[in-house]
């Protein structure tokens, strides 16, 4: 997978690269800009969370309500989206570990067509 950009605007962008599966672990690049704040970190996710991820993210995508979680499994990282609404959806979250040297809380909101593009990329790694 390249790196796909799944919002990308003058104050905000998030960004997902695949970097490699293995044992049954995805390993993912994200990368976020919120305001004059960026920072990536990786996230290892089973491929069963992946799973769940997309099916929980397709159905707030139908339905326009619900939240889901991405929670990186060596830290405590995680990137929440939460459907508000009118089909206003938050992202936030925080990347990198809190024991790390350096990490960043986000908060951003956008509208539910970003979904699309974090959906079919969800997809190809099934």
């Amino acid at each position: 997978m390249d790196i796909q950009t799944l919002i990308s605007s003058t104050e905000n962008n998030f960004t997902m690269e695949h970097l490699y599966l293995v044992e049954g672990y995805h390993t993912l690049k994200i990368s976020v800009k919120s305001g004059v704040f960026a920072g990536s970190s990786n996230f290892c996710i089973s491929k069963g969370s992946v799973h769940i991820l997309f099916e929980e993210l397709s159905n707030m995508y139908k339905e326009l309500k619900g939240y889901c979680k991405l929670e990186d499994y060596d830290s405590d990282a995680y990137i929440m989206f939460e459907m508000e609404k009118l089909g206003h959806l938050c992202i936030s979250g925080q990347i990198g570990g809190s024991h790390e040297s350096h990490n960043m809380k986000f908060k951003f909101y956008t509208d539910q067509t970003v979904l699309l593009n974090f959906i079919k990329s969800l997809k190809e790694l099934l």
